[in-house]
């Protein structure tokens, strides 16, 4: 098992390797770019907003809970059609 063992971690070192040299290269065209991880932070926040918008449930109306028809609105949804 010596063996596989070291084939394993052989393979798992390049790949590190080769992982780190896609982030330095990504991280290099960034800052070419004008990107700062506080720019990237504050993207990233706003998407992920925008996924939980998306993702939470839909909450019946005020008129579903009087014992209307019920109509489900998914929070964020345009209210208008374009």
């Amino acid at each position: 098992m010596g063996e596989a063992s070291k084939r394993v971690q052989e393979a798992v070192e390049d790949k590190a390797t080769e992982v780190k040299k896609m982030a330095e290269a990504a991280f290099d065209e960034a800052k070419a770019q004008g990107l700062t991880p506080r720019v990237a932070g504050d993207a990233l926040r706003v998407v992920a907003d925008k996924v939980a918008d998306i993702t939470r449930p839909a909450r019946p109306n005020r008129s579903a809970e009087a014992g209307g028809e019920q109509v489900t609105r998914t929070p964020g949804w345009p209210s208008k059609k374009p």
